[in-house]
């Protein structure tokens, strides 16, 4: 599911718990993990993986809802057993092969856009907004702060070193108010659909990091699916096949023009949130993250110079700073 690292340290009492559960005490192989803070471990020739999860808050919402779309027949690895006390986990293993390591796998978006599909549609029903642990939906605020003003700080001035001008702050909340218009339509919305949490195993597309799920617009998944990767982008024909697959399977055919439209403000937010994700973890030490910073500021900064988002100057001048000083021309 991740690739091995090291050193070879364990969680304390991981061990003791493994051979409690298990019979007798298992090899442990640490893994390196996402932008999370929790760890993996591999068990050698058992098929199975361990976490550890330290945030009690972030464990909960993942069972629960992980558990929800497990019956809801989803494609999950299982969970076998935990101990949330302690933030022990034991899941099955699903290799190595996430979708956004090798180019060559992106023959299986059709497969993630009818997956996500699924996951908007069959997960929204008998879930319950109290399982969330961040926000309950996905709104406004959350844009201005979590997504358009972290991409300001983190990133632009916080990585880069960037002067950013009072406007762009303001025009954080204005994008954030027209991204998010309320009431939207609601579905289960994972906020974090991306190629690292897709893990390619034989024909299935398994979903991982599921715990971050909410009330929220299904547009913004596609649009992390279809942009946030770092690879070279997608054809136009590509996207509009993939988005067709997802209206299909989502039943929103009818939906198409404005379904689009959402895509392109909210798959702006999205580049933003994870521009800011990039800069705050890679100045925190952890690695694997500037591979994607050109393409996705890229992404942006074209977002930004066409319509409807030019009329945003201050946040389009933070782009165009942000691809310049990254060597973008």
């Amino acid at each position: 599911m991740f690739s091995v690292s090291s050193p070879r340290n364990e969680s304390p009492g991981l061990g003791a718990w493994l051979k409690g559960v298990l019979g007798g005490r298992p090899a442990l192989d640490p893994l390196a993990g996402g932008g999370g803070a929790r760890r993996y471990f591999r068990l050698p020739g058992q098929g199975l993986l361990a976490l550890h999860g330290p945030d009690r808050r972030e464990n909960l919402a993942w069972l629960r809802i992980g558990r929800h779309l497990w019956f809801k027949g989803l494609p999950l690895p299982r969970i076998r057993a935990h101990d949330l006390e302690r933030g022990f986990f034991l899941l099955d293993d699903l290799g190595d092969d996430r979708l956004d390591d090798r180019p060559d796998r992106l023959d299986r978006l059709d497969r993630a856009a009818a997956n996500l599909a699924r996951f908007h549609r069959e997960g929204l029903d008998g879930f319950n907004p109290a399982w969330a642990f961040q926000t309950k939906t996905y709104n406004a605020a959350l844009v201005a702060r979590q997504e358009a003003a972290y991409f300001l700080r983190s990133f632009a001035a916080d990585y880069l070193g960037l002067k950013i001008p009072r406007p762009a702050w303001a025009e954080a909340r204005a994008f954030a108010r027209l991204a998010v218009p309320e009431p939207g339509r609601p579905s289960l919305m994972h906020r974090d659909f991306q190629g690292r949490n897709l893990m390619v195993n034989g024909d299935e597309v398994f979903i991982l990091d599921w715990q971050g799920a909410r009330l929220g617009p299904a547009a913004y998944d596609l649009a992390s699916l279809l942009d946030d990767h770092p690879f070279e982008d997608l054809p136009g024909e590509r996207r509009e096949r993939l988005t067709d697959i997802y209206l299909k399977a989502a039943g929103q055919a009818g939906r198409g023009r404005a379904f689009r439209r959402e895509m392109s403000w909210l798959g702006a937010a999205r580049l933003m949130q994870a521009l800011g994700a990039f800069g705050k973890l890679t100045l925190a030490g952890r690695p694997g993250f500037t591979r994607a910073m050109k393409p996705v500021a890229g992404r942006l900064r074209r977002r930004f110079s066409q319509p409807p988002l030019n009329r945003f100057t201050g946040l389009a001048a933070a782009a165009e700073a942000a691809a310049a000083a990254l060597g973008i021309s």
